[in-house]
């Protein structure tokens, strides 16, 4: 790359003031030479000797010949070295014009070459400026990953005691004033495909499967979620049975049948016969806990689910929906199942398997109607 001190003593292709005086002599002398031979008859003048040979001999020594002309010598060396040194200056005459020629072309390439090496010290300087640029970067880089991960290790160990405080609050049945309450699924005649036929307790091989895959499914992966950490928050599954307020027409044997049901003795319901609309829902919510124990066979977490005790109930038709009219109307709405968790005994540790690693059960909607 060029310096300035360097840039400002230009190199010049031009020919100077003193070769074009030194071309003009040499075609002067050339010329008087030309006259001499052919207008002086004595070849052994002495004027020749002392005037001709000498400058001759002078321009061939300007013209890079170390061959001098001899003072003694005659007319035809002396016309031969006339010659040649003409011919030698008429050379150099040629040269020099080929070099004016291309002085042009010349400075433009300078001029070019100059451009380009403006460029490159300007490339240069911006590359520098660039590895500066990106080593700060890089710096940058770093230090906002030593952050990010440090970030990261504040988060795992903010969550460990989030889930601490989440297992305490749920261990102390949930937090002041909140609502961290079990849902309440409900099966109702009105809005389900399958349900109990008007006046019986017969759980249908359809009805089951609905159960399994709405109701049942939900409180099950309820009571794994909730059980997770290995403390019973929830150990008791409630089934209430709710009837409208049509009048069952026939008398019941409850009292008689059902210690046989209760103590296991017989599992089957079909000899069951309800006398009120109390004994009929209280007759479906058996029914409704036998399809329950018989779901949780089926399922991989069977040693979780097994735990939790299961209580029936009848509310008959004293507990209309909302909305409702009389209580002895025929609605639909009223008749349907409750089930809900809750918690009754003290605190205590489960001794159960931990959790498979795909759980079966996803826990649905909180109210998870059938169709």
């Amino acid at each position: 790359m060029i310096s300035d001190d360097e840039s400002s003593h230009q190199v010049s292709y031009w020919p100077s003031v003193s070769d074009l005086f030194m071309t003009l002599f040499i075609i002067a002398i050339a010329l008087v030479g030309s006259m001499l031979f052919v207008f002086l008859p004595n070849p052994g003048c002495k004027y020749i000797d002392a005037t001709l040979i000498p400058r001759l001999n002078d321009l061939r020594q300007v013209l890079g010949s170390e061959l001098r002309v001899p003072e003694n010598s005659s007319r035809d060396d002396l016309n031969r070295a006339v010659g040649d040194t003409i011919e030698e200056a008429t050379r150099r005459l040629k040269a020099m014009k080929a070099l004016v020629d291309n002085s042009d072309a010349l400075l433009v390439a300078q001029e070019q070459i100059q451009t380009l090496e403006r460029k490159v010290a300007n490339l240069t300087e911006q590359l520098a400026m660039a590895r500066e640029m990106q080593a700060s970067a890089e710096k940058k880089r770093d230090r906002l990953n030593a952050e990010l991960a440090a970030a990261k290790k504040g988060e795992s160990g903010l969550q460990a005691e989030l889930d601490n405080c989440r297992r305490q609050v749920t261990a102390l049945g949930g937090a002041p004033g909140g609502n961290d309450k079990p849902p309440i699924i409900t099966v109702s005649g009105a809005d389900k495909r399958h349900f109990f036929v008007s006046g019986k307790a017969d759980v249908s091989a359809e009805f089951e499967t609905d159960l399994g895959q709405t109701g049942f499914q939900e409180i099950a992966a309820e009571i794994l979620k909730r059980n997770s950490d290995g403390r019973l928050n929830v150990d008791t599954l409630e089934i209430i049975g709710h009837t409208d307020g049509i009048p069952v027409a026939r008398s019941g044997n409850l009292d008689a049948a059902l210690p046989a049901l209760l103590r296991r003795d017989s599992k089957s319901m079909s000899g069951l016969k309800p006398g009120s609309n109390n004994d009929l829902g209280l007759l479906r919510a058996l029914a409704i806990k036998q399809a329950w124990e018989k779901y949780i066979d089926t399922l991989p977490d069977r040693e979780r689910l097994q735990p939790i005790k299961v209580r029936t109930y009848s509310a008959g038709q004293t507990i209309p929906p909302e909305g409702a009219g009389r209580f002895e109307e025929d609605n639909p709405k009223a008749r349907r199942i409750e089930l809900r968790l809750t918690k009754l005994a003290d605190d205590q540790v489960t001794e159960s398997k931990p959790p498979a690693p795909q759980q079966a059960i996803t826990p649905g909607p909180a109210q998870a109607p059938l169709r």
